[in-house]
C-alpha cells in the first residue's frame, strides 16, 4: 500500500504545482480595462452565445469568432476601453488573442495554419 500512496502523493503534487503555475499565468496575460485590439473574450459558461454576441457588439466590438470552448470569444475592437466594457456586460476575464487555432492551446491545440485538420474537428461555419 505505501508505494501507492507516494505515487498517488506525487500526481495530486503534480496537479497543484500545474494549477498554480496556470493561475499565475493566467493573471499575467489578463488584459486591462484600457485595453483595445484582438482579445480572447470569456464569459461565464452560464451566459447564452447570445448574450456573448450582445456583449461583444454593444462594448463596441466585433466578434470574429467563437472558440471550441463555447463561453470563450475572439472579438475586435478600436474603441477606448473596450476590455472595462466587456467586463462591466459579463465577461469574465479578456486576455490577447492567441496565436493558435480554433481552440486554447495545450494538449488539444490545434494549428491555426492548418485547414484539412480544422474542417475535420470543427463543424463548419453558419451560413
Amino acid at each position: 500500500m505505501r508505494p501507492h500512496r507516494l505515487a498517488l502523493g506525487i500526481v495530486l503534487a503534480a496537479i497543484l504545482l500545474w494549477l498554480a503555475v496556470m493561475v499565475i499565468a493566467l493573471r499575467a496575460l489578463t488584459l486591462p480595462d484600457a485595453a483595445i485590439g484582438t482579445v480572447l473574450v470569456v464569459f461565464s459558461a452560464a451566459v447564452t452565445d447570445a448574450a456573448a454576441l450582445s456583449a461583444i457588439v454593444d462594448s463596441g466590438g466585433e466578434p470574429i469568432r467563437q472558440t471550441g470552448l463555447g463561453a470563450a470569444w475572439v472579438a475586435h475592437s478600436v474603441s477606448p476601453g473596450f476590455v472595462g466594457q466587456l467586463r462591466q456586460r459579463g465577461a469574465i476575464a479578456a486576455f490577447p488573442d492567441v496565436p493558435f487555432g480554433p481552440v486554447l492551446a495545450g494538449c488539444a491545440g490545434l494549428v491555426a495554419g492548418d485547414a484539412r485538420l480544422t474542417r475535420l474537428l470543427l463543424p463548419p461555419p453558419p451560413g
